[in-house]
C-alpha cells in the first residue's frame, strides 16, 4: 500500500510539473485581453490583466510567492475549464496592490467587481474548497452568506 501511495504522489508530481510547463508556455502566447470580450462586457468589469487565447480569457493561477502553476480558461458565454492536471488548490489570481486590506472572492467577476466597486486588491479563488484553504491560512473563517 506505501508503495502504491508513492507511485500515485510521482505521478501526480509529474502531471502537475507538465501542465505547469504548459501552462507557463501558453500565458507567454496569450495576448492582453480586451476589455470588450464578451464575458468582460457581460460581467461588466475591466481585465486586470488577464490574457486571451483562442478567442477565450486566460486566468494564471498563481501561489503566494507568484508561481505560475496552471491556468482557468473563460469562454465569452461565461463557461470555465481549468488546464488539464495543473493545480489549483492553493493558487488564486490577484487584482489590484494591498495596502492593509486584501479581500478574497471566489471567481474572476466577483473578484474583479469588489475591487472596482472598493479600490481593495482582491485574492481570487477559484472555489469552495480553495477558499477553505485561504481561511486556514489567514486563521479565520471566510463569513457566510445566504
Amino acid at each position: 500500500m506505501r508503495l502504491i501511495k508513492q507511485v500515485r504522489e510521482a505521478e501526480d508530481r509529474a502531471r502537475k510539473a507538465e501542465a505547469k510547463k504548459r501552462a507557463h508556455d501558453l500565458w507567454e502566447r496569450a495576448k492582453p485581453a480586451p476589455e470588450n470580450h464578451a464575458y468582460l462586457k457581460a460581467k461588466g468589469v475591466t481585465a486586470h490583466g488577464l490574457r486571451v487565447h483562442d478567442g477565450r480569457l486566460v486566468v494564471p493561477l498563481r501561489d503566494a510567492s507568484g508561481e505560475l502553476h496552471s491556468l482557468q480558461f473563460i469562454a465569452g458565454d461565461g463557461d470555465k475549464k481549468f488546464s488539464p492536471g495543473g493545480r489549483v488548490t492553493g493558487c488564486y489570481f490577484g487584482v489590484g496592490k494591498p495596502d492593509g486590506v486584501i479581500l478574497i472572492a471566489e471567481g474572476v467577476a466577483t473578484g474583479t467587481t469588489l475591487h472596482e466597486a472598493t479600490g481593495s486588491a482582491v485574492a481570487i479563488a477559484f472555489n469552495a474548497g480553495t477558499l477553505r484553504r485561504w481561511e486556514r491560512h489567514c486563521g479565520h473563517a471566510i463569513p457566510r452568506f445566504a
